[in-house]
């Protein structure tokens, strides 16, 4: 169990650090140094701040589930000792890759926009997308609501992940079509 805690700490680092420099790199940053502190405060700090913050009220609580302040303590040495150093390693290799995107080249010559229809100007498609995806996400969330009074709690709970994931997947579409329909 340690063991993996320890390689998903130093891998999730390095994937934390390259990632964070490529997206720096690609918006203009010119300096690996600060994209590496950035991706090894920025989030685990967050993180930890939240963890410790949920941790004290447990303790307050005098709850079972607090933490001992020593796994507290442990846990930072090790984020300290195994993440930083993967961020910063993987963060100096994103920032040595090279940006394979050639420069885009625009036209001169100026085009006559076409007018459009009336179901592709926006105050027809906005009211539409907002209807399909409101609409999506209500009759998935009626049976939520009437589950819970039917004392299906598990169900509820599988469902609402469901409900999530679906209302992820046609925003998604729905955004996707209304950009291209605006081309």
């Amino acid at each position: 169990m340690a063991f993996n805690c320890i390689v998903y700490l130093v891998f999730g680092g390095m994937a934390n650090g390259y990632f964070t420099a490529r997206a720096m790199k690609f918006f203009g940053a010119e300096e690996w140094r600060f994209a590496a502190s950035a991706g090894s405060l920025g989030l685990p700090l967050f993180i930890g701040v939240t963890f410790i913050l949920v941790d004290l009220i447990d303790w307050f609580e005098k709850s079972d589930q607090a933490l001992p302040i020593s796994s507290i303590f442990l846990y930072t040495f090790l984020w300290g000792c195994l993440n930083v150093p993967a961020v910063y390693f993987a963060s100096y290799l994103g920032f040595m890759h090279s940006n394979d995107q050639p420069p885009c080249k625009v036209s001169l010559v100026r085009k006559a926009v076409p007018e459009q229809p009336f179901y592709l100007k926006l105050s027809f498609m906005a009211p539409m997308a907002s209807l399909l995806m409101f609409s999506t996400v209500m009759l998935e969330f009626h049976y939520v609501i009437t589950s819970v009074w039917r004392s299906y709690v598990m169900v509820m709970f599988v469902f609402m992940f469901l409900n999530v994931n679906l209302l992820l997947i046609v925003i998604s579409v729905i955004s996707i079509l209304c950009t291209y329909f605006q081309l």
